[in-house]
C-alpha cells in the first residue's frame, strides 16, 4: 500500500533518494527554509508552539537531569527555533496533537493555561493549522516524543526532526522518510478535531 507525500496537496510528490541513518544537531540550512512542517506530538506540544515556562517544566523534568547551564541552553535553542514560526516568516504549519498534550500541567495550571492560550493563538493564524488527535480515536499507537515533518520545494531536502530529551535527531534517509508519511497519512485517517 502506498500514501501520497505529506507536503503535497495531490500526494503525489516522490520522496527523496536513500542519504543514510540520522544525524544529530542542528537543522540544515534547507530545513529551515522548508515550504512546510508539520509537527506531530504525543504527550506534549510541540516545541516550537511552546512557551517559555512550559519549555522550562519539561527540560526541568528531564532523565537524565539536566544542570542548569544545559537547561538554559535547551531552551534558549528552542525559543531560536521559534523564528521559523513568526508571522513575517509565514511558513504554513500543521500541528497535530494529541488531546493527552493539551490536558498534561507541565508547570502547574497556571502554565498550563498559558501554553493553551499560546495554542489556541497559534491555531487562529491563517498560516498554522491544529488537529487534535482525540482519547476515542481508534487505532492511534501515539507518539514517543513530538516529530515534525518539513517539507522542502526540493523533495529530496524533506526532513524528520525528533525532539527527545537527549537532544534532536534529523532523519533524511527514504525509509525513514516513508514511514513518517506512512505515520502522517494514518493520522489523517483518524477522527480530529
Amino acid at each position: 500500500m502506498t500514501y501520497g507525500h505529506p507536503c503535497s496537496p495531490d500526494g503525489q510528490r516522490p520522496g527523496p533518494p536513500d542519504r543514510g541513518e540520522g544525524r544529530p544537531g542542528n537543522p540544515p540550512p534547507y530545513c529551515r527554509r522548508s515550504a512546510w512542517r508539520r509537527p506531530l506530538t504525543g504527550p506534549d506540544i510541540p516545541g516550537l508552539f511552546q512557551t517559555e515556562e512550559y519549555m522550562r517544566a519539561v527540560f526541568t523534568l528531564s532523565a537524565p537531569q539536566l544542570s542548569d547551564a544545559e537547561r538554559e541552553l535547551q531552551i534558549q535553542h528552542r525559543l531560536q527555533r521559534q523564528q521559523l514560526i513568526e508571522p513575517e516568516a509565514r511558513v504554513p504549519q500543521e500541528a497535530i496533537i494529541h488531546e493527552s498534550a493539551l490536558r498534561m500541567r507541565f508547570g502547574g495550571r497556571k502554565a498550563a493555561r498559558a501554553q493553551l492560550d499560546r495554542v489556541l493563538e497559534l491555531a487562529h493564524r491563517d498560516d498554522i493549522s491544529v488537529r487534535v488527535v482525540t482519547y476515542d480515536a481508534e487505532g492511534f499507537a501515539g507518539l514517543g516524543s513530538p516529530v515534525m515533518y518539513a517539507c522542502s520545494a526540493v523533495p529530496q531536502l524533506d526532513t524528520v526532526q525528533l525532539d527527545a530529551l537527549h537532544g534532536v535527531l534529523f532523519l533524511d534517509a527514504e525509509a525513514q522518510l516513508a514511514w513518517y508519511r506512512l505515520l502522517l497519512a494514518l493520522i489523517h485517517s483518524l477522527k480530529t478535531e
